[in-house]
Parts: structure tokens; C-alpha cells; sequence
């Protein structure tokens, strides 16, 4: 009989490999190839897989030096995909995604098992491929898989159009929209509606990416600023000014200090009234 001609790979979704699965083999005379285990794929070289096959008595050739055996889980790639746009979408309001593509790399039998969560750190998220972590499970048993993906995506972000100084207010006279390449980013970028209530941390050249971690919310009340403070006490209003001691926002508390140095604790109601607490 003439030898079967193995081909240059094949797709599998057993963890075991058997010879019957490959060529025709006697059922008594079938033995286990390969085990994937916690593989995805196996490479094993022609000559390996001649004397296995030769050790049972079944002479084989081969197309190539290596034949390769993927693993194909039964996954809804296309449900996971799409959660995982979702996520880019919900963390990047303003993307717009061409295409993502997922595949797993890592192996475990999730058959019967329906997909719970989607997990995906913030280092990923900034970047156009990576990795993430998908929970399946039953009210008795979970498992995680780990999948990679590739994203096709733009982001429309600010940037700034002139070299903005430290502790600079960020506004519409010193960014420009634009729309780019969603690639990768140290962090995520600031919405439109933050401009003229952050101000730069650091040094931001022109043309850079306006981030979350190069910008500071400009407080509402600076500190050693004068702040207006109102009292009532059986139908008077009673009102004097003090200094505030820090930095504050509209509807946070803090300390203030009156003329004669006294210390009062109030709620910062607009940017020049609070409330005595």
C-alpha cells in the first residue's frame, strides 16, 4: 500500500490527537499523536511523526519538515469581540472602530459554559492590541480564558496647538480637535467639555495628545483667596469674609480664617459663597 500523504497542518477541537484522526487507522490499532493540553497549536517535525507512525506499523510521508495541529475551541469569537468593543467604546466615547479581531491563547474546555464577564486592564485598553481575560461559568463551575486582539480604530482627541506652560489653563485657544489612529496612549485622553477647567501639569509641547495625566482640575476656590461666608441664627443672616486655606471645589468643605484668625469650617456653595457648617 502506497503511504498517506500527511498535510501541512490540520484543525482540531479534541485535546487528543488520534492517528485515526490523520489517516485511516484500524480501530484497534489507533493511538494518541499529540495532546494540546494547555497549547493552542503543536509543531511537530516530519521525521517525529514517521517513527511514531512507523512504531505501529503505518508508513506516512509528509507534504513539509513540519506539520502543525491547531487547537479550535468552540467559542462565540464574535460575541466576545463584541464585548470587547463595548469596553473600548464606554472607556473611548468618541472612537469610532473599524474592526477587532480576538482569538484565544490560552486552552481550557468551556464547552457548556456561558460567558459571564469580560475583564481588561486600563494598561490594555490604551493600546490597539494586547490581551484580556474572558470569565465563563455556570452557578457551579468558572473558568477564565485568555484571548489577544488587534483593533482598527480613530479616536478624535484635543491636542494642543502651541506649546501650553505648566499650571496654564487648557482651553479652546490653546488645543485643536483632531482625528487619529487609535495606535497606543499613556493614558486616556480629556473630553471637550473639561476645557477651561484644567490646567496643564508639566510642560505640554505642541501637538501632543492632551491626557488625563498631564492636566489638574483648576480648583473653584483657590487657596488664600477671600470667600464670602453667610450664617443664619433665628431668621438672621449674618455675613463676614475669610481667607480659605486650600485649594477647593463647589460642594467640597474647608477650612477658613476670618480677620482676627479664627478658623471656621464651611461649604464652598460658588466660587465666592460658603455656608458656615
Amino acid at each position: 500500500a502506497f503511504p498517506s500523504v500527511l498535510s501541512e497542518s490540520y484543525v482540531f477541537s479534541t485535546n487528543d490527537i488520534y492517528a485515526s484522526m490523520i489517516v485511516n487507522v484500524a480501530e484497534d490499532d489507533d493511538f494518541i499523536v499529540e495532546s494540546f493540553n494547555t497549547r493552542n497549536s503543536i509543531q511537530m517535525p516530519a521525521n517525529k511523526i514517521k517513527k511514531l507512525f512507523a512504531a505501529h506499523g503505518i508508513a506516512v510521508e509528509t507534504k513539509s519538515p513540519i506539520v502543525t495541529f491547531y487547537y479550535s475551541q468552540d467559542l462565540d469569537l464574535d460575541a466576545i469581540a463584541s464585548m470587547l468593543k463595548e469596553h473600548f467604546l464606554f472607556y473611548y466615547p468618541t472612537m469610532s472602530v473599524e474592526s477587532i479581531r480576538v482569538y484565544p491563547i490560552s486552552f481550557s474546555d468551556v464547552s457548556n459554559l456561558k460567558i459571564m464577564q469580560l475583564d481588561i486592564s486600563k494598561n490594555a485598553i490604551r493600546k490597539s492590541s494586547g490581551s484580556f481575560a474572558v470569565w465563563f461559568g455556570t452557578d457551579s463551575k468558572v473558568k477564565r480564558l485568555f484571548f489577544g486582539y488587534e483593533v482598527s480604530a480613530y479616536l478624535r482627541v484635543l491636542k494642543a496647538s502651541k506649546p501650553i506652560n505648566n499650571a496654564a489653563l487648557i482651553s479652546d485657544h490653546n488645543t485643536v480637535l483632531e482625528r487619529i489612529v487609535f495606535q497606543s496612549l499613556a493614558d486616556k485622553p480629556i473630553d471637550e467639555q473639561a476645557l477651561g477647567r484644567i490646567s496643564a501639569k508639566g510642560r505640554i509641547q505642541a501637538g501632543d495628545v492632551i491626557i488625563e495625566s498631564r492636566v489638574s482640575q483648576v480648583p473653584d476656590v483657590r487657596k488664600n483667596s477671600k470667600i464670602r461666608v453667610q450664617t443664619a441664627s433665628g431668621g438672621v443672616t449674618v455675613t463676614f469674609y475669610a481667607t480659605v486655606q486650600k485649594n477647593a471645589s463647589i460642594g467640597e468643605t474647608v477650612d477658613v480664617k476670618d480677620d482676627r484668625g479664627k478658623l471656621f469650617n464651611v461649604l464652598i456653595i460658588s466660587k465666592d459663597l460658603a455656608t458656615l457648617e
